[in-house]
């Protein structure tokens, strides 16, 4: 654990930072680094609101789940890090501090029903995100595919540039179709996961 007691934390150049976000700032400034310089404001708000999102209120269901309904799930992630003695002691100490947090930050307060809500609807809003994204992703490579058969059609004979404009268009609907059915069966993995827990 660290000095504030978090973890994750890191040590650089012998200076110990807590805190995996604070570690972040702090390597950026050290390091001079750019990590968010190419995002517009609008882009960086929604990066930091999502982030919040993860590490603030879905990683609280996620130890609601881990320490509190189903603390077995620790022995398959552990199993390789400790031998069963200290998997069980590590389960048991650390799960009754977990459950002092999940009170003191608010989670630990509500039912089972009122968490799991909160855990869907968070990882429906990254779904959501996720799959704008994708659709963004597609309608690009949909615009660069139809730039490039355009100019391929002003080079090429009337006749091969249809057939290779065809040809591009089944490409990008088997590309479309594609990332939806993945974005589709992620979001029914997810929804299923959150259902069963």
């Amino acid at each position: 654990m660290s000095s504030k007691g978090k973890t994750p934390w890191l040590q650089y150049n012998c200076q110990a930072v807590a805190d995996s976000q604070l570690g972040i700032d702090f390597l950026v400034r050290q390091l001079n680094l750019k990590v968010d310089s190419h995002l517009s404001r609008s882009e960086a708000a929604v990066a930091r609101a999502f982030r919040e999102l993860v590490e603030e209120n879905l990683y609280w269901t996620m130890c609601y789940e881990s320490f509190v309904k189903n603390p077995k799930s620790l022995d398959i992630l552990l199993k390789d890090i400790f031998p069963p003695l200290k998997t069980f002691a590590f389960k048991n100490i650390i799960g009754f501090f977990v459950k002092r947090q999940l009170w003191g930050q608010g989670i630990g307060r509500h039912s089972d029903e009122e968490i799991w809500g909160i855990g869907r609807d968070d990882l429906t809003a990254l779904s959501n995100f996720l799959v704008v994204v994708v659709v963004v992703v597609v309608a690009v490579v949909v615009v660069l595919v139809l730039e490039v058969a355009v100019v391929v059609v002003l080079v090429l004979e009337v006749v091969v540039a249809v057939v290779v404009v065809v040809v591009v268009v089944v490409l990008v609907v088997v590309v479309v179709v594609v990332v939806v059915v993945v974005v589709a069966v992620v979001v029914v993995v997810v929804a299923v996961y959150v259902v069963e827990n």
